[in-house]
């Protein structure tokens, strides 16, 4: 879910069933929604498969990640299972004739944030990390460790820092069969290149 506060807009990630995965775009002013880029390789599941720990995940999940850049002209997104971002404009998405553009590299990640450099920082599921694309579109990782399993959800406060939420996700009973995680599930904390938006 990406809320575009300028433009009165939600863009929200749907990987559906897989094959007909999408975006879709909600206009705040007319309460009307649509669904755009379905079955986009953009936002389709690759065959990738993620390995964490040493052990096989059996699902592939479309598009997940998804993220507004500071002056929400930009929608970046990819399929979680997938190793490549892309963008697309918002004011393509508000017309309904998205053409999204392949952006940089990246590892198989479920939630990303962008700060107002226009760095983008990722959860590295396959390596237990924390990353960041930066703005010459390279991949770089900026912590590991087995702390930073499934890092998901980011959030920037208004005191300087991103709060991200580890949630062992790979190990609850959906995709791991059984639930083997360990409390307890820790938010932790990182102060970033650049400022982000607060809430984003």
């Amino acid at each position: 879910l990406a809320v575009d506060r300028t433009h009165d807009f939600i863009y929200i990630a749907d990987p559906a069933n897989g094959k007909n995965a999408a975006i879709i775009v909600v206009d705040l002013s007319t309460n009307i929604a649509k669904r755009v880029l379905e079955g986009d390789p953009s936002v389709v599941a690759g065959t990738i498969d993620l390995v964490i720990d040493g052990k096989k995940l059996d699902a592939h999940v479309g598009i997940n990640p998804i993220a507004l850049d500071a002056k929400d002209e930009w929608l970046y997104f990819g399929a979680m299972h997938g190793t490549k971002l892309y963008r697309v404009k918002t004011s393509e998405l508000r017309a309904g004739t998205p053409v999204p553009e392949f952006y940089a590299d990246r590892p198989i990640t479920d939630g990303i944030s962008i700060d107002t450099a226009g760095n983008i920082y990722l959860g590295d599921l396959a390596n237990n990390a924390l990353g960041m694309i930066g703005t010459d579109r390279t991949y770089r990782v900026l912590a590991r460790g087995p702390e930073l399993s499934w890092i998901d959800a980011f959030s920037y406060a208004p005191d300087g820092n991103y709060y991200i939420v580890v949630n062992q996700l790979h190990r609850s009973k959906p995709l791991n069969g059984t639930d083997a995680t360990k409390p307890p599930f820790h938010i932790m904390r990182f102060k970033p290149l650049a400022p982000g938006r607060v809430g984003r």
